[in-house]
């Protein structure tokens, strides 16, 4: 004998997602709108505004159907109205619209889905909310005929009970009812708020139901000859092995033909529909081109179409139905969620549950290499932190970062496929973690905190193509519309559903796209319910740099970018020229000089500029003492002069990259304009050197202690007069230092940090530059003995 297990589960959640917590529900805001003591009193929106006779008069269009009379919620009868089908709307269905989330059904309407969701053997499970609004003799809630299981299964509500039966199918094909059972929950105890209920057939085909968790006690075994069978009518359906499954309604109530059920549902539900699963998988109630599970319905409207009516948003904030009963506020940057109060401007954002920021990030590009890199702050193991895709049909080219379960996933299109790649550890909570994804064509790999994230560390992309082309923003955070996120994302029942997607809870403190460094506040080109991160010091109301300086983030750590005038970690300190000669200068600093402020600065053929530099330990890395900035044709130039590692040598490393660049640029486009050159003379520990670059005709020359240490032919970079825009002393500006790594990842180069040591005596053309001269000045101190 076959073993037949079936479920048929009926239940309500106010999350779209299952296995939400009580810390998630707070999280995204939610705000209900009413209680659960008695029914609203709404207006059901009229099929019919003009309830002219449609039998007499003009008929019914795009295929809706005239009724010679329907029944409203308030128990009133409407005569000669059209009943739209999905996607319709008006007096005749002439007016398309946007299928509701949130269904409700009126007199005559139903939802149904193909049977091709549910298997032909095995485990068989259904669930779903309702919430009616007028009791009305035999109302049918589910009927589903599985012709391949040989069962039909009829679920009503009838005399003020939950009623449920099945049926098995006899070799002469009719259908006879096998189990009956009857819930102890009244209709009354449940009107007017969403009600769970759950039916189905457990091991041996014991069937059970449940409403709001209470399970029926009356079991019903019958004899099928006592019982008269009943034929199916399977014309109207395409395949007899895969009958639709009917929510809240039947075509033949709706037609007002003979049920095919004898003793069978008399009339539909009038009410609301919530959630609808097919074994543990939420189905969409639309019917769309490239959204919706349903493939037939009748008589839907908006269950939320009143949610945001008298709505508590301030400072003229969206609301957005969430639920048939609920709605969040949709604060504008600057407002505080949930209910949009004016606030401080974030200084990191913090993203609560349903927020989200749209960047420019990829949009409008086609690389064949991407370097992306994001440093955030989990509080929750599953939303989604970073997606840009192609179009608004959920397909083409995507890039997702997600954490799911606590672990990161990481996954492409290229237009041929997703490839994803997932950590094989979960990542820890509550603390600051720095993401990077390399994709070089069709490969890519992925690091936490600098360790590949699994095993192989190399992922490849499917089929030919090796190009991510992007139209979309870059949205962090979540993602506004879920019908814009590619269907063939990996994992996308855990982040996305119809009803929105799973959004990231926690912080994400900077994005860098290609080297391009992207501020999640200034940048923003959309936002909502952003709040302030709390969670890192230089979001606090008074930072560590105080009124000298701004408080730059880095990771779990920080640094002071001093106003002019001021030094010290904390720009604690005022320096003057008369106190401070020689400076000292960690990774993390720099001095910064405008050449347009400087007299005799150096001009497009001639130029010299030196410095005084003691190194004060041997450390593994290279380490930027200089950093000259010029433009010409519409190019800009960028020269390095560094330390070299352990070697003590110094690196002569020059970049002519296009004006536009990284945006508009891949990195191919950059490596024929690259020159090098290294020296064979070294520096001495704690020792003075007089360090000197200039320029001589087309050359740059660098000296040493006034000894000639390299030469670079300039000649392959082109010969053409040169606008020097910007100098900068112990290392770079955080924006260009993004560049320079971004350009040396992709070909091997070693990593840079500022210089460690001390610096002074710094002279452009022979003209002495001091502290008070600098435009910008990070993390500098005044050199004493002690720190060498």
């Amino acid at each position: 004998m076959e073993l037949r297990v079936w479920c048929l589960v009926v239940a309500m959640t106010l999350k779209f997602t299952e296995g939400t917590t009580e810390d998630d529900t707070a999280l995204t805001m939610e705000i209900a709108i009413e209680t659960p003591q008695g029914p609203r009193t709404e207006e059901v929106a009229a099929l019919a505004t003009d309830l002219g006779d449609c039998q007499s008069g003009e008929a019914c269009q795009n295929g809706g159907q005239c009724r010679p009379s329907t029944t409203q919620e308030d128990g009133k009868i409407a005569k000669a109205v059209c009943v739209c089908p999905l996607g319709y709307s008006g007096s005749r269905c002439t007016e398309k619209e946007t299928q509701p989330r949130f269904p409700e059904l009126l007199d005559g309407g139903y939802i149904a889905f193909g049977g091709y969701l549910l298997p032909d053997f095995g485990p068989l499970s259904m669930r779903l909310q309702i919430k009616p609004k007028l009791l009305r003799p035999r109302t049918l809630l589910l009927f589903h005929v599985a012709t391949a299981r040989g069962l039909a299964f009829h679920l009503e509500v009838n005399d003020g009970n939950f009623k449920f039966r099945v049926y098995n199918q006899s070799k002469s094909g009719h259908f006879h009812l096998s189990q009956y059972l009857e819930s102890p929950v009244k209709f009354e105890e449940i009107r007017g708020r969403f009600t769970d209920i759950e039916v189905g057939l457990r091991l041996g085909d014991q069937a059970y139901l449940l409403v709001d968790d209470r399970e029926a006690k009356r079991h019903l075994d019958v004899i099928p000859e006592l019982f008269e069978g009943f034929g199916i009518d399977t014309v109207e359906v395409p395949s007899i092995s895969k009958q639709p499954i009917y929510i809240g309604g039947h075509p033949s109530l709706l037609l007002r033909n003979q049920f095919p059920l004898v003793e069978g549902a008399a009339n539909n539900l009038i009410g609301c529909l919530g959630d609808i699963h097919f074994n543990g998988e939420l189905v969409d109630p639309r019917r769309g081109a490239f959204v919706g599970d349903a493939i037939d319905g009748y008589g839907i409207v908006d269950c939320a179409r009143k949610v945001c009516e008298n709505n508590l948003c301030e400072n003229h904030a969206t609301c957005k139905p969430v639920s048939p009963t609920n709605y969040v506020c949709l604060c504008p940057l600057g407002t505080q969620p949930p209910w949009c109060q004016q606030a401080l401007m974030p200084v990191i954002p913090e993203f609560v549950g349903n927020s989200y920021i749209g960047l420019r990030g990829f949009a409008d590009t086609s690389w064949t290499d991407t370097l992306l890199e994001v440093i955030f702050y989990a509080k929750n193991p599953t939303g989604l932190l970073i997606y840009s895709g192609f179009s608004f049909d959920r397909r083409g080219d995507f890039i997702c970062v997600a954490l799911v379960d606590g672990f990161i996933a990481v996954s492409f299109d290229l237009g041929t496929g997703p490839s994803f790649q997932k950590s094989s550890q979960n990542i820890s909570m509550a603390t600051w973690h720095h993401l990077q994804v390399k994709r070089i064509g069709r490969s890519f790999n992925v690091l936490i905190d600098d360790e590949a994230v699994s095993k192989p560390t190399e992922s490849f992309t499917h089929g030919n193509f090796v190009q991510l082309t992007i139209t979309d923003n870059l949205l962090i955070g979540g993602h506004p519309e879920p019908d814009h996120v590619s269907a063939l994302l990996p994992d996308r029942r855990k982040i996305v559903s119809y009803k929105g997607t799973r959004h990231f809870i926690g912080c994400i403190q900077s994005v860098l796209i290609n080297g391009q460094r992207l501020d999640p506040i200034r940048d923003a080109v959309s936002a909502a319910n952003v709040a302030n991160c709390y969670s890192h010091e230089c979001s606090q109301p008074i930072t560590p740099c105080g009124l000298n300086g701004e408080c730059i983030s880095q990771g779990m750590s920080w640094n002071c970018q001093c106003k002019s005038g001021f030094g010290g970690n904390q720009c604690q300190k005022n320096l003057s020229k008369s106190v401070i000669t020689e400076m000292s200068f960690n990774r993390n600093s720099f001095l910064s000089f405008e050449m347009t402020a400087i007299q005799r600065g150096p001009s497009s053929r001639a130029f010299a500029v030196s410095a005084r530099i003691k190194k004060s330990v041997v450390e593994e890395p290279n380490e930027i003492f200089l950093t000259l900035v010029s433009k010409f044709g519409g190019r800009v130039r960028y020269t390095f002069v560094e330390v070299v590692g352990t070697n003590l040598a110094i690196l002569l490393d020059t970049w002519n990259l296009p004006n536009d660049w990284p945006l508009a640029q891949p990195i191919s486009s950059t490596r024929l304009n690259h020159q090098t050159s290294l020296s064979t003379d070294r520096l001495m520990v704690s020792k003075w050197h007089v360090v000197t670059l200039s320029r001589q005709n087309n050359h740059l020359v660098v000296q040493i202690d006034g000894k000639l240490a390299m030469r670079l032919d300039l000649q392959r970079s082109e010969n053409h007069e040169v606008n020097y825009t910007q100098l900068i002393i112990g290392g770079c500006t955080q924006s260009i230092r993004d560049r320079l790594a971004f350009l040396r990842e992709f070909q091997g180069h070693t990593k840079s940090t500022g210089f460690r040591g001390c610096i002074g005596d710094i002279r452009v053309n022979e003209l002495p530059l001091h502290f008070t001269n600098a435009t910008h000045s990070q993390n500098i101190d005044e050199c004493v003995d002690s720190e060498l």
